[in-house]
């Protein structure tokens, strides 16, 4: 237990990976920026907290431009996604000791023309709040594998039609993975069994389908719109 004169002496990560102490922590920032009349709306995400982000910042967002702020990258994604033409939000994502500041926004992938169809895809199979990350296999080296490997960029398109078989979905999304670990194996970074590998693109399949065919996805994250704090937290169960 804490309370706002307590010293800290471990690391914002321990200290937050505890349950009792982030939701605790957020009541107790929320109560200081209505102090200091900054309106709070804490939110609990009960599935993808990313999702849920972006889409209460489509929602509250109007003419000015907004701001997102938060350290998990996957927001840029969903943020090119899913944001209208029409609304002016960005992602910030806070630089730290040699690390600068990155703002992104929803035309930062634009340039990336051969990667740009299949974001959401490798969004999913490389790891997001609802499906498994791949050990040691990033997106930054799944999206230089799409843009350098042709025959794989079709694959994705499977994960955004509706009613494929898994052996569908098996065969198209295994050119990925073995792509992804096309190098020699190592022991200490073995490439998922045919089974993991299975249920791992079936999870990504739904998760894609389900982002495709909704509008409104945890780490705490921060949501700066027109001058108010939104934060939405999920909770681990």
């Amino acid at each position: 237990m804490f309370d706002p004169s307590t010293t800290l002496t471990t690391t914002q990560e321990k200290f937050l990976a505890n349950v009792n102490n982030k939701p605790r922590f957020i009541t107790m920032l929320s109560g200081k920026l209505k102090q200091s009349h900054i309106l709070v709306n804490v939110v609990q995400a009960e599935d993808d907290a990313g999702l849920l982000i972006i889409n209460t910042a489509i929602e509250l967002t109007n003419e000015n431009r907004s701001i997102i702020v938060g350290n998990d990258v996957d927001l840029s994604v969903l943020l090119k996604t899913l944001v209208p033409e029409n609304k002016h939000i960005h992602f910030m994502k806070p630089g730290k000791s040699n690390i600068d500041t990155i703002i992104y926004s929803p035309k930062s992938f634009d340039a990336h023309i051969t990667v740009k169809p299949h974001i959401l895809f490798l969004h999913a199979l490389t790891g997001c709040d609802t499906t498994s990350a791949l050990f040691n296999k990033g997106k930054a080296k799944a999206t230089k594998i799409f843009q350098k490997t042709a025959d794989i960029r079709d694959s994705p398109k499977v994960f955004i039609e509706e009613g494929c078989s898994p052996d569908t979905i098996f065969t198209n999304g295994i050119k990925s993975l073995l792509a992804i670990y096309d190098k020699a194996v190592k022991f200490s970074m073995l490439p998922p069994t045919s089974s993991a590998a299975q249920a791992h693109l079936w999870m990504d399949y739904d998760r894609r389908i389900f982002t495709a065919n909704t509008n409104s996805i945890a780490t705490c994250s921060c949501c700066l719109i027109d001058h108010n704090l939104l934060e939405a937290l999920c909770f681990n169960q």
